[in-house]
């Protein structure tokens, strides 16, 4: 039986939750709009920090939605019960469809969109927002590779996680954060997939990541401490 959307927001919002668990990289956004503070609508922008257009999220999704809503007609304004009513009037962006499935949801968001669910809605919007850093990836000078794609890591952390979100399309791929050294406090991140390595593997290596105690670990390779 296909599963539809919830019409209460924070079910779904907590479903969403429970798919990424562990993945530092999804954000949600919640917040209020609507002129008229008795028919506020509550919603949330969900999307994966890396693969959208920081522009096209706060420009063209958040912006309008909370601050532009003044321009519609007063009776619009007054009550924004009505989901195709916010998508072609409020969105100022070129792709906007409307979806229906908690799978719909997930598959748009590793895609690289950002996703508009509303309270009271059995539906959310699928808003095109690809973008992220995509800096040219070239082939690493000491990996060189005779088949397949010649692309290696850069030294942007967002940037690499997004590379390789684009290539696995799957929840299941975890995104832990760490935060290591005393004065550099650079950030590192575990990635893995859930349901093929040992989840007993992953937790000793988070536990070793967090008991490394050095000044700097840019300078000392982080392996050496594992």
């Amino acid at each position: 039986m296909l599963q539809l959307l919830s019409s209460k927001l924070q079910k779904n919002l907590a479903a969403l939750r429970a798919t990424f668990e562990d993945s530092s990289d999804l954000v949600i956004r919640e917040f209020s709009f609507g002129t008229n503070k008795d028919k506020e609508v509550k919603a949330a922008l969900i999307f994966l920090d890396g693969l959208t257009n920081p522009t096209i999220i706060n420009d063209s999704i958040i912006k309008p939605l909370m601050h532009d809503n003044h321009l519609l007609y007063e009776e619009e304004a007054s009550d924004l019960s009505d989901l195709d009513l916010i998508r072609n009037r409020l969105l100022s962006v070129g792709v906007v469809k409307t979806i229906y499935t908690p799978n719909e949801v997930i598959e748009a968001c590793l895609s690289g969109n950002a996703i508009l669910m509303t309270d009271g809605f059995c539906q959310a919007l699928d808003i095109g927002a690809k973008g992220g850093e995509k800096r040219a990836v070239s082939e690493p000078v000491s990996e060189t590779s005779v088949r397949g794609p010649r692309e290696g890591l850069t030294e942007n952390l967002r940037t690499n996680t997004a590379m390789i979100r684009r290539k696995i399309k799957d929840p299941s791929l975890k995104i832990r954060s760490a935060v290591i050294g005393a004065r550099t406090h650079t950030q590192v991140n575990l990635l893995y997939i859930d349901g093929i390595v040992d989840p007993v593997l992953v937790d000793e290596v988070e536990r070793r990541l967090k008991k490394i105690d050095t000044d700097a670990s840019r300078i000392t390779p982080i392996h050496h401490f594992l």
